[in-house]
């Protein structure tokens, strides 16, 4: 009995040892941030579990040129103008959803987000706010080592990712750019310091939202590092959560139990194992 509990013990030393390792090569990042363009962009970075909160373009997209320099324009303004209830244009195009909008000052499409009529000024002042919160959340990653992603379907020129990317680097102090765009005129790839680019002349389709696609690989390069570590051969992990600190114990063992409890306000959260809720929706 107790050579078996030794040769278990010893087989998951090594597993998390080999786990670490691997994690030591990859390219540790604070944020993984999507630009929309399209749902692609989240949905990859989510079903990837590098997605630790919401920022304001998750689920946004971009329908053509014309708005994306809208994007460009307001992006340079920090959005100051954007968002706004009284900016919605109602989309009334053949088989779109039933609530549909344009933002007509950044050029964002909407679809899971202002899911009220038109009419409804007070739930949509309640999504409006919601979206500044998540801005203001943005924002306040300026120091942090961030990654951000852009998924487009239509063509554009390069000058206007570059532009994108000048825009990210006057305002971050250490960021990167990737952007894949379908339904190009040729497949190509360009790659720089700040940005990295890949032209796909196939259109998007569905096996884009699934994290085996290999266009996608890219990501799996990266890994967001948001717990901090303490002794042990990083088998105590702990991180500041909304009101509170949460505490793992050997994060890599399947989840034996997870605890919260309040103490004057504050939340305090223990796991053993691994940590289930890695994503937290505000």
């Amino acid at each position: 009995m107790c050579m078996h509990i030794y040769a278990h013990t010893r087989r998951l030393f090594a597993i998390n040892m080999t786990e670490l390792y691997e994690s030591e090569l990859k390219e540790k990042v604070d944020y993984i941030i999507s630009l929309g363009g399209s749902c692609a962009a989240g949905l990859q970075i989510k079903r990837r579990k590098l997605r630790t909160c919401s920022f304001p373009f998750d689920w946004f997209y971009i329908k053509n040129c014309n708005n994306f320099i809208k994007f460009l324009i307001e992006f340079k303004n920090d959005f100051e103008n954007s968002f706004k209830v009284e900016n919605l244009i109602e989309m009334k195009e053949k088989g779109q959803n039933k609530y549909d909008y344009q933002d007509k000052i950044s050029g964002y499409n909407f679809v899971h987000t202002f899911k009220h009529d038109k009419d409804d000024i007070k739930n949509l002042k309640k999504d409006e706010y919601k979206i500044k919160r998540r801005l203001k959340r943005l924002y306040d990653t300026k120091k942090n080592k961030v990654v951000f992603v852009l998924s487009l379907n239509f063509d554009i020129e390069d000058r206007y990712i570059e532009e994108l990317s000048q825009i990210i680097q006057s305002k971050w102090d250490n960021a990167k750019l990737y952007v894949i765009i379908f339904d190009a005129n040729e497949n190509r790839e360009v790659s720089k310091e700040e940005y990295h680019i890949w032209k796909l002349a196939r259109k998007e389709n569905l096996y884009d939202y699934f994290e085996t696609n290999w266009v996608w690989k890219f990501l799996d390069n990266l890994v967001v590092d948001e717990y901090k570590h303490l002794f042990f051969w990083r088998q105590i992990l702990y991180k500041k959560i909304y009101k509170g600190m949460k505490v793992i114990l050997f994060p890599k063992i399947p989840t034996i139990l997870s605890t919260s409890t309040f103490v004057f306000g504050l939340r305090f959260v223990l796991t053993i194992g691994r940590d289930k809720a890695f994503f937290r929706e505000v």
